[in-house]
């Protein structure tokens, strides 16, 4: 894992703008590390409907196989259409 040092000034309301470091970021956890330095994590939010997801290793496994393999053009025709299964609520 590589690291990288930016300088970020504090503004006079002390704040400061993380801009384009928090692409993608909907949060960050903070902790306080012994010596007084901030360590900020970046967080995602996950929907709540698709928390199951990711708290399912095997389903996950899958589902992100299936993704590599149509990324790769691995996909073949569906003798039905699935749709129909598909709860919209």
């Amino acid at each position: 894992m590589s690291t990288s040092v930016k300088k970020l000034t504090v503004g006079d309301k002390g704040r400061i703008t993380l801009g384009q470091i928090a692409d993608g970021v909907s949060s960050y956890e903070l902790e306080t590390l012994e010596n007084g330095y901030l360590l900020l994590k970046p967080m995602i939010e996950v929907p709540a409907l698709e928390v199951w997801l990711h708290k399912n290793p095997k389903a996950l496994k899958s589902v992100m196989k299936g993704i590599k393999e149509a990324g790769l053009g691995e996909v073949v025709n569906a003798p039905e259409s699935f749709a129909k299964y598909i709860d919209d609520e």
